[in-house]
């Protein structure tokens, strides 16, 4: 994965390129209304053709100067992260996260472009401008492995400059 920033009319630029042999991207029906932490049980799909590609960035929701970076694993209780979610069928979601399991969508949504050339996705994302010092992490999604939900490739905590 290779990612490049850019700090542009009080955004952030985010661009994610990674290489990918296939490309997977679905038709799929709307997004559900209900928001996934209300269903009782998550049902395991027979549909394996339906995972697609995806790419993200993750940030604290709080930034604090020198407070400690949450969880990787979608932040925690104590300190909850902002989810830019791009995938190959749906487009831009922005998502909210409290730790493991508590993702959730905002119904907003973000600029965001993806493209498959030559295969390798480009994925550009229009942050809020994040101040230096504000942590990031990033994830891509490759449907044709599978990846889904928490089954995906992903980077450490970087520092903004």
């Amino acid at each position: 994965m290779d990612v490049r920033l850019a700090r542009a009319g009080g955004k952030l630029l985010v661009q994610v390129n990674w290489r990918d042999a296939t490309h997977d991207a679905v038709t799929l029906s709307e997004v559900p209304n209900t928001p996934p932490e209300t269903r009782f049980l998550k049902v395991p799909t027979e549909a394996d053709d339906r995972f697609f590609d995806a790419a993200a960035v993750m940030f604290p929701s709080k930034t604090e100067s020198g407070a400690m970076t949450p969880s990787l694993q979608m932040g925690d209780a104590e300190h909850p992260v902002e989810i830019y979610y791009w995938n190959a069928t749906r487009g831009a979601m922005l998502m909210q996260a409290q730790g493991r399991g508590t993702t959730r969508r905002t119904g907003q949504s973000f600029p965001a472009t993806g493209t498959y050339q030559n295969g390798q996705w480009i994925v550009s994302f229009e942050l809020p401008d994040l101040p230096p010092g504000t942590p990031v992490a990033f994830a891509v999604w490759n449907g044709s492995q599978k990846n889904r939900d928490g089954r995906k490739y992903f980077s450490v905590w970087q520092v903004l400059e």
